[in-house]
């Protein structure tokens, strides 16, 4: 999920333009090095910080997580796909 300052603009909500792009990344398993490793491609594209932060499925879904509350509530943005070794996304 895109979430932050970036997802409400897009979402239409006044503000300033967004400095920095927070993505949420859901799920077991997911290899830290692989997700920062994306953000600084994407980072290199964008011209914009990309700041990750990873949550487990049961920590997004426990209503005390005060920061999975807070995206819950907030506007976001749903990206699902894979990466192409020539920085594309793949079609699903």
């Amino acid at each position: 999920l895109i979430y932050g300052s970036w997802a409400a603009r897009h979402a239409g909500q006044a503000g300033a333009a967004p400095h920095d792009v927070d993505v949420l990344v859901l799920g077991e398993g997911v290899a830290r090095g692989d997700v920062y490793e994306a953000a600084d491609r994407a980072q290199a594209r964008l011209g914009l910080p990309v700041n990750p932060t990873i949550r487990t499925s049961a920590q997004w879904a426990d209503p005390g997580d005060a920061l999975s509350s807070q995206i819950r509530s907030s506007p976001t943005l749903t990206v699902v796909g894979e990466e192409n070794a020539d920085g594309t996304l793949a079609a699903r």
